[in-house]
């Protein structure tokens, strides 16, 4: 099961998808709200909920099938408790609003892709984020101006890429390489395959 997520960074970063009934949606924190306001049903609203008030609280409640409440202070952020409580059923997570606003949650974010074991997105206005993990990949032309690959690991290896302005065959990525930053798509899909390592692939547009 695909599972949507709304984490509470500032809205102006945000872009949700069409929305539709047969969304399973999880509102984490404020991001919960914004969902409640939108008539959105929840699966579960996740959060310490310390910026929300008693009446956006009952908002939240009435829109939520389960309210799951953390105390303010504790040692995990509300996304990862939220990703924690999703990861046992959910088939694939698309986080929108964990980007933008402060900058160690946007980081705490982007290390998430690796921590959770089932394949994670994560999306604003102008980029989609994704960890790869070694195998084949034909990826779909989402519209995006760029498609870039970052190496999280030490080293990417084997790293063949087709269907973009800048192929790659059988090449090595380094950590802090900008080698695979600003290709571009040459046509509806592209191919990655690679050996070894952790790929971050980001479709991103700039800011208009």
């Amino acid at each position: 099961m695909d599972i949507y997520m709304l984490a509470g960074s500032p809205q102006e970063n945000v872009i949700l998808p069409e929305l539709h009934s047969g969304q399973s949606w999880i509102g984490v924190d404020r991001g919960a709200l914004y969902l409640a306001e939108k008539g959105v049903h929840m699966k579960a609203a996740v959060g310490d909920f310390d910026s929300v008030s008693n009446s956006e609280m009952q908002v939240i409640r009435a829109s939520a099938e389960e309210v799951i409440t953390h105390p303010a202070e504790k040692d995990q952020t509300d996304l990862e408790l939220a990703c924690t409580w999703a990861e046992p059923w959910a088939g694939k997570l698309y986080i929108y609003g964990a980007l933008g606003g402060r900058m160690d949650h946007s980081l705490f974010a982007l290390q998430l892709l690796e921590a959770v074991q089932i394949p994670t997105v994560l999306l604003d206005r102008w980029n989609r984020m994704e960890l790869l993990r070694p195998g084949e990949y034909t990826l779909e032309n989402t519209g995006s101006t760029y498609l870039s690959f970052l190496s999280v690991t030490d080293s990417v290896e084997g790293l063949v890429l087709s269907g973009t302005k800048y192929p790659l065959r059988n090449a090595s990525l380094r950590r802090g390489s900008s080698l695979c930053v600003s290709n571009e798509w040459q046509g509806d899909a592209a191919f990655v395959r690679f050996s070894s390592g952790l790929l971050l692939m980001i479709h991103s547009t700039d800011p208009a």
